[in-house]
């Protein structure tokens, strides 16, 4: 039984994909497949159930994948440990943060923890052009970024937000119906604004937009004079807490502001900052796994 088996394999578990798995460590679907399969035979079980077009890990499969989890982590903290003391690392990492994932900032502060050394330059220009300027960028997942290495970190739901007197009737409300209404949005560059566009495009409206800012206190100080109606992740309530706002349920409304870390393949010899989204990678298949176990206490 060799590590590498066990690396394809966790991968392969957390995704559900031999595909998603052959991307990461950049070899052939076919490979990761083979190398599975032998494990399956050193062990005398199958890990996943398999059909035409997809893996669907079984019974045994998910006892080895939460085994596992805990194994890597200790790992992999003690290799960037290792790693760190031997090679001494410091300097500057740049990141482009373009968009409203603020969780972005757990993930520093643990590194930071690891590399005291290390600084961080962060930028919020949603109007950024130049993105070689910056080691890391965060955004919202796009096909824009061609040669770069993607990282899925987030997902959120889109919601209408409004002011709680602003509509009370109707409880089948489609976005269509909102047509006529004022709407406050985020600035012409900021990726939300982009989407709420496109959900009330393909709504067959284009929105009356009085108001664009990428202030949200002044989105929120706009709802509650009950000038319009938002498009906003779901977090925006959680943060505001404000009582007076609410999102309007509205049916079949089903859109989701995803997030992703990027770095340019060319610099991925860049240690610096290769090693800090090698670190976002991990810090990612370790909460995947506390995602999963609590989705599993949670059934039984």
């Amino acid at each position: 039984m060799e590590l590498l088996q066990l690396r394809y394999f966790f991968e392969s578990a957390l995704n559900e994909s031999f595909t998603e798995t052959a991307k990461k460590y950049m070899v052939p679907p076919s490979s990761v497949s083979l190398t599975v399969k032998k494990l399956e035979d050193e062990l005398g079980c199958q890990l996943f159930d398999r059909t035409a077009n997809k893996i669907q890990l079984n019974h045994a499969g998910k006892k080895l994948r939460n085994s596992l989890a805990d194994i890597f982590t200790n790992l992999d903290e003690i290799v960037a440990k290792l790693e760190n003391t031997n090679a001494q690392e410091f300097g500057e990492i740049s990141l482009l943060i373009k968009s409203h994932d603020v969780a972005i900032i757990e993930r520093i502060a643990e590194y930071k923890k690891l590399n005291p050394n290390v600084t961080f330059k962060i930028s919020h220009d949603f109007s950024a052009q130049n993105i070689n300027d910056y080691d890391i960028i965060v955004d919202v997942e796009s096909s824009k970024y061609n040669n770069f290495r993607r990282l899925p970190l987030s997902s959120e739901k889109v919601e209408l937000v409004t002011n709680n007197k602003f509509w009370s009737y109707g409880i089948n409300r489609t976005l269509s119906d909102l047509h006529e209404e004022d709407f406050i949005l985020y600035g012409k560059d900021n990726p939300i604004n982009e989407i709420a566009l496109r959900c009330c495009k393909r709504a067959g409206f284009n929105p009356h937009v009085i108001l664009e800012t990428d202030d949200e206190s002044f989105i929120e100080r706009a709802l509650e004079q009950e000038l319009g109606i938002t498009i906003v992740t779901e977090s925006f309530l959680k943060k505001h807490n404000n009582e007076n706002l609410s999102a309007l349920s509205v049916y079949n409304f089903n859109y989701y502001y995803n997030t992703c870390a990027y770095i340019d393949a060319n610099k991925l010899n860049a240690s610096l900052a290769y090693n800090f989204f090698y670190y976002l990678t991990q810090y990612e298949n370790r909460h995947t796994i506390l995602w999963h176990k609590v989705k599993q206490k949670s059934a039984e």
